[in-house]
C-alpha cells in the first residue's frame, strides 16, 4: 500500500462512518442547529432516539461531535481527494520538466523512482492525520 492508497482508504472509512450517522439536524439545548456552524450547548436528539445512558457528556465534547457532523466529513473527504489529484498533476508537470515524463497515474502507482510518493510533504501531511492507524508507515513521518 502506498501513501495515496493509505490516505484514500482512511477517507473511505471516514465517509462510511459518516454515512451511518444520523444526518441531523443536530441541535443544542436552545433548539439552535449546530453542525458546520457551532454555538455553545448540548448535542440534542429526540428522547425517543436516545439509548439509556446515565453518563454526562461535557459541553466541549458535544460541540466537538456536532462540529464534525456527517456533512462536514463528506466535504472534508472531497477536499482531500481534490488535493491529492491536484498534487499529482503538479508532480506530473515537475516530472515532465525533469525529463522522466511520467504521467500522474504512473506517479500515483509509484512508477517514478525519482519522485517517491512517501517523500512528498503534502501526502505526508495528509497521511499524518491518520498516524494512529495500524497501516500507517512511520517512514512517512
Amino acid at each position: 500500500m502506498n501513501i495515496i492508497d493509505f490516505i484514500e482508504a482512511r477517507i473511505a472509512e471516514d465517509e462510511q462512518i459518516a454515512q451511518a450517522a444520523r444526518p441531523g439536524p443536530w441541535i443544542d439545548e436552545h433548539g439552535t442547529r449546530i453542525g458546520p456552524k457551532i454555538g455553545d450547548g448540548y448535542l440534542m436528539v429526540p428522547e425517543s432516539e436516545l439509548a439509556p445512558c446515565e453518563d454526562y457528556i461535557p459541553d466541549g465534547d458535544t460541540t466537538h461531535i456536532a462540529r464534525h457532523d456527517p456533512e462536514r466529513v463528506q466535504s472534508r473527504s472531497a477536499a482531500i481527494r481534490t488535493i491529492i489529484e491536484d498534487r499529482l498533476v503538479l508532480l506530473e508537470q515537475i516530472d515532465n520538466e525533469w525529463g522522466c515524463c511520467h504521467s500522474a497515474n504512473q506517479i500515483r502507482r509509484g512508477e517514478c523512482k525519482d519522485n517517491p510518493l512517501g517523500s512528498d510533504s503534502a501526502f505526508r501531511a495528509l497521511a499524518a492525520i491518520y498516524r494512529d492507524h495500524p497501516d500507517y508507515d512511520t517512514t512517512w513521518s
